[in-house]
């Protein structure tokens, strides 16, 4: 399928990118002495001492500011630095650079990558036969989309995480329309891809969203300083991540949702952000006002296996209508005159909320039992105690804090009422070690 004429007419376009097809035929006749009907045709005669030559001799139109412009080219027959064309393969360490990159995509991400060079080549092929843009790493979404549902069967939306690495690794640019793929990386994909999938299929192993990391819930300090387990803490890691293995295993066949209650200061939101880590996390906060349809889209986008929602009674009462029919039946849907979506996901709720919210949380489903879609765990306050032993640790091991600063900070908070982990960490953050604006801070801090 590859072959030198393939990647002669990607290097003709990566080196001449800004020209037109007119002006690059009569380059190409400048140097071969001859007449051609079409630019197809120039590039195809073209001998390797015409193309060095001509390499030699003009050069490309450059715009400032822009990402890609032809500044080089790794490839399988022909090199260029910036400066020389030499006939020398150059492609071995980009190729190793994407076969890395490439173990690390899950099956979606691999399917969109494999699409955009597969219309890449396609349009190549299709040059001898079909009116195409000579310029074939501009690419039409809508052609991305119809290869991509080839290979999947599946609609292929252009925003969302599984866009993140495609973009990050500068593979793709993202235009209104059109993708932009630089025409040097496509021969070392397309060789990464071939060499990747000649792999025995059964051992062709994507990083896995569903892997859960070694160190989850880590962070989250379960034991005092002298070596006492905190036993709410504890026993709620051992849940959580019990029911993150289930879920998985079942993918969802059982309802396990979960609203983990409790005041300021136990914890809750660290549990959240923790399994956040899950590449197949949504996570959201209350108070982000996503409404009903931004929810919706989100859900419809990324597809999580798990949905993270801290401070759930600030969810307005059309969003959390949403959340009604997901929690109960797993479906998820927007219908008007014009059209009717409607989604079924696997997915478990995790949410959190303040005791003093329930009541406030039922009321704005009116009663339609929006508690009723979760198993209820609540997390008792820590004792004075634990929550100084607490911030002290928090304070030393993340954020550098002498002992006594951290425990002089900790004390002082507990002996004016105030039992927030956040405040002793903001209060070190202004004051560091000094005492005298530690015990300004405090003194005007609100409970």
């Amino acid at each position: 399928m590859y072959s030198k004429q393939f990647e002669k007419f990607l290097l003709i376009e990566s080196y001449f990118h800004r020209y037109s097809e007119p002006s690059i035929k009569t380059i190409i006749e400048k140097y071969t002495g001859k007449k051609y009907d079409n630019t197809d045709e120039a590039i195809a005669s073209l001998s390797d001492e015409d193309l060095i030559r001509i390499f030699n001799n003009e050069k490309p139109r450059r715009i400032s500011g822009v990402k890609y412009d032809g500044d080089a080219f790794y490839g399988k027959y022909y090199t260029y630095d910036g400066n020389e064309l030499r006939l020398e393969n150059s492609i071995e360490n980009t190729k190793k650079k994407f076969i890395k990159i490439l173990k690390s995509f899950d099956e979606k991400e691999y399917n969109i990558l494999k699409a955009i060079v597969n219309v890449v080549v396609n349009n190549i092929k299709a040059r001898d036969t079909e009116k195409i843009p000579f310029i074939s790493h501009w690419l039409k979404k809508q052609d991305v989309a119809i290869e991509y549902m080839k290979l999947t069967g599946l609609n292929l939306g252009f925003t969302g995480k599984q866009w993140v690495k495609i973009y990050q690794y500068g593979i793709c640019e993202n235009r209104k329309k059109e993708f932009i793929i630089s025409p040097e990386y496509i021969v070392a994909i397309y060789e990464a891809m071939k060499e990747f999938e000649e792999i025995n299929v059964s051992e062709i192993t994507f990083e896995k969203s569903e892997e859960i990391p070694e160190d989850l819930f880590d962070t989250i300090i379960d034991r005092t300083s002298e070596g006492k387990e905190i036993t709410q803490i504890v026993k709620l890691k051992r849940i959580l991540r019990s029911a993150i293995e289930n879920h998985l295993k079942d993918n969802g066949e059982i309802p396990k949702h979960i609203l983990i209650i409790g005041d300021v200061a136990v914890s809750k939101t660290m549990f959240l952000l923790e399994i956040a880590r899950l590449k197949s996390a949504l996570y959201i906060s209350g108070d982000m006002r996503l409404g009903k349809a931004g929810l919706i889209e989100m859900l419809m986008e990324s597809k999580p296996k798990f949905l993270l929602i801290d401070e759930i009674q600030h969810l307005d009462s059309k969003t959390l209508a949403v959340l009604l029919s997901l929690g109960e039946t797993g479906y998820i849907g927007e219908f008007t005159r014009e059209q009717q979506d409607l989604a079924k996901l696997n997915v478990m709720i995790i949410a959190t909320t303040h005791p003093d919210d329930m009541k406030k949380l039922e009321m704005k489903t009116r009663g339609q039992g929006i508690l009723d879609r979760f198993l209820k765990i609540e997390l008792p306050q820590y004792s004075d105690e634990e929550l100084i032993d607490l911030m002290k640790q928090v304070l030393v091991k993340r954020y550098g804090a002498k002992e006594e600063i951290a425990e002089y900070i900790a004390k002082k908070l507990i002996e004016k009422g105030i039992k927030s982990i956040r405040s002793a960490i903001r209060i070190y953050g202004i004051a560091k070690d000094n005492k005298e604006v530690i015990d300004d801070l405090i003194e005007l801090v609100r409970c």
